[in-house]
């Protein structure tokens, strides 16, 4: 029998970098580790003519540094499908929704349903609309969740109205919003560094330190980024976003 750990994870911007960078590789750890097993799906849409077998095997090299069992990876792989899909068109929902409900059945997945948005924050109202008015959201015993990344709106102004456009769908308890960065493992274990470490709980205060440096080093260049970053600029990427949230934990 399934269990709550059941689900469709609809990503939308499947063949973006996120997704091949980061989620595909994380999701696979996941079945790796066994955490998810038989009983899910990920449906991947973007406007890319993909097909199944053509996304697999993009999903295939991505995994490709996490493991050397190639039947795992296979195993892995085969839980993936592709719709071609624009966010802004209606009809492509249509296809859409056919799709998760025959994964749903052929899963056994219990109506549970992840919207994972990796896609530009302009289409994030867009695409939690379309799913409510569209008839994606499962009704039922099912849960659905949206996920988004950051970032959250370009000032307070437009991260309210984006706030009050996702609330119009989903409730407050199925929004996940979410950076990366903060989820790495030295970033979540600050605090347990510090309090739980009687060596710096004493001295990690304003009277010892003199200055806080917080060092963000990549190899990679923009790449396939550059309309992201034409879009949202890198200052406010990778300083304000990345960097302030890392110095507040």
């Amino acid at each position: 029998m399934p269990t709550e750990r059941s689900s469709l994870i609809m990503l939308f911007g499947a063949t973006g970098d996120l997704a091949t960078r980061k989620l595909y590789p994380a999701i696979f750890n996941l079945y790796k580790k066994g955490n998810i097993k038989d009983h899910f799906a990920v449906l991947g849409t973007s406007r890319y003519k993909f097909d199944d077998d053509k996304f697999r095997e993009t999903v295939k090299k991505s995994v490709s540094g996490e493991s050397d069992d190639k039947k795992l990876i296979e195993s892995f792989i085969q839980h993936f499908y592709f719709v071609t899909h624009d966010v802004t068109d209606l009809e492509h929902y249509s296809a859409l929704k056919d799709k998760a409900n025959e994964l749903d059945k052929k899963f056994k997945l219990g109506g549970n349903r992840i919207f994972y948005v990796s896609m530009a924050p302009n289409f994030f109202g867009v695409v939690a609309k379309n799913l409510k008015n569209q008839g994606l959201l499962t009704t039922g015993n099912g849960f659905n969740r949206l996920v988004i990344e950051k970032p959250f709106g370009r000032d307070f102004e437009s991260a309210k109205e984006l706030n009050d456009a996702l609330s119009e769908s989903f409730n407050e308890n199925q929004i996940y919003r979410i950076d990366h960065y903060l989820g790495k493992e030295m970033i979540q274990n600050i605090e347990a560094v510090r309090f739980g470490n009687t060596i710096f709980e004493a001295l990690w205060n304003n009277r010892y330190i003199d200055n806080i440096q917080v060092t963000l080093a990549e190899n990679l260049g923009v790449e396939e980024r550059a309309g992201y970053y034409d879009n949202s600029g890198a200052l406010r990427d990778m300083v304000q976003i990345i960097l302030c949230k890392s110095l507040v934990c």
